[in-house]
């Protein structure tokens, strides 16, 4: 169950805010974007915390649809108490039907084996906004970002190989994070490799972990 508007909102979750919210607008970003961005009623994701957000307030990410100057990624700050909703990110059945049609198989494939697996994945990243924008973000040579929230040491082995094996069958890349019991979040690269420590998210940092210590969480 994922939480509702609060400061402890997840990494990933969308937002949406209340008309006439109020928001911080960090640097590097363009307040006039994000007033066209949250006036047309478009979500914003929780993003990690860097420090520089007031106290109490959220962090907010919102990527701009790509243009020639680039890929554009806005940051702002909002109290939770200027959040109107917010749910879990997009499942990967959300995503499908806005996809380029290279994508639509390869999705669909993946889809089936997450089923068999019982781990259903959430998206974020390109192919999420995407979907909630109807813009273009997703590009034939793009990966997708997807997040799982295994319940067993047993499961991410069973992640990890089905993954595996999608990528070799269909020649494409998914990236992405498995949720660990206390919120914090590892690659699943890092853990279908074999080195000694693993890079752990948090809500507000990122740290080396060792293997046995990470492994230990989903035990």
């Amino acid at each position: 169950m994922w939480p509702m508007a609060t400061p402890d909102l997840q990494r990933h979750a969308l937002v949406w805010l209340k008309p006439g919210a109020t928001w911080v607008t960090l640097p590097g970003s363009s307040s006039p974007c994000l007033i066209e961005w949250f006036a047309a009623g478009r979500p914003a994701m929780v993003a990690r915390r860097q420090g520089d957000e007031p106290a109490d307030f959220l962090r907010l990410g919102v990527a701009l649809p790509p243009s020639p100057e680039g890929k554009r990624r806005l940051s702002v700050a909002v109290h939770s108490s200027c959040i109107a909703r917010s749910r879990a990110p997009l499942s990967l059945s959300e995503v499908i039907e806005c996809c380029p049609s290279g994508w639509s198989g390869p999705l669909q494939l993946l889809n089936s084996l997450m089923r068999h697996t019982k781990m259903q994945p959430r998206v974020y990243g390109s192919f999420a906004w995407q979907a909630l924008t109807r813009e273009r973000y997703v590009g034939e040579d793009s990966d997708i970002d997807l997040l799982w929230d295994p319940g067993s040491a047993a499961e991410i082995a069973t992640l990890v190989a089905t993954l595996t094996q999608w990528e070799r069958s269909v020649k494409r890349r998914a990236d992405g994070e498995v949720l660990m019991s206390t919120g914090d979040a590892v690659c699943w690269r890092e853990l279908a490799g074999e080195s000694k420590h693993i890079l752990v998210k948090s809500q507000s940092t990122v740290a080396l972990r060792s293997r046995a210590e990470v492994l230990a969480r989903f035990a």
